[in-house]
């Protein structure tokens, strides 16, 4: 084996180890944000099903949430990571948001800075949950939930 050709196998090694590396990584990632896994589909039936009470729906699932229970907030960026919001609304309450899976949020993001003034429309379902986000300061936009209050990274919209 000449000089050359180990360089190159040595290079060519290195790339595919990094690449798999990288890939492995964002698998794990994507996993722990609720994407399914990056796999060959499951030759065995799924054993488990999945049951919802009347008395306890899920905004997630549910078909819709009435227009009445919504509302639109006023406030200051204070922090910003990954998928998560957290703003300082007029009325002086801090209030933390999720933006829905992270692989969705950067896949639809804007940006947003220490001090921003943002305009939230949304409702609760034991938290805030974010429906449309404006970035007063820099005119950027983004919806993350259709007028029924289904979120959009469902992909059935």
């Amino acid at each position: 084996m000449t000089a050359r050709s180990r360089s190159f196998w040595t290079w060519t090694f290195s790339l595919i180890l990094v690449a798999s590396l990288l890939w492995a990584g964002a698998n794990m990632h994507m996993q722990r944000e609720g994407f399914p896994a990056f796999s060959a589909p499951a030759i065995q039936p799924e054993t488990t099903t999945e049951t919802h009470t009347a008395d306890a729906p899920d905004t997630e699932e549910a078909d819709t949430v009435p227009q009445d229970e919504w509302i639109t907030l006023h406030g200051y960026v204070v922090a910003y990571a990954d998928n998560t919001l957290t703003i300082r609304t007029d009325a002086g309450e801090t209030l933390e948001m999720g933006l829905g899976p992270l692989g969705y949020w950067l896949a639809h993001s804007i940006a947003f800075s220490p001090d921003d003034e943002v305009r939230v429309r949304g409702f609760y379902n034991e938290e805030f949950e974010p429906a449309e986000i404006i970035n007063l300061t820099t005119g950027e936009s983004v919806t993350l939930r259709d007028a029924d209050g289904a979120p959009l990274w469902r992909g059935d919209h």
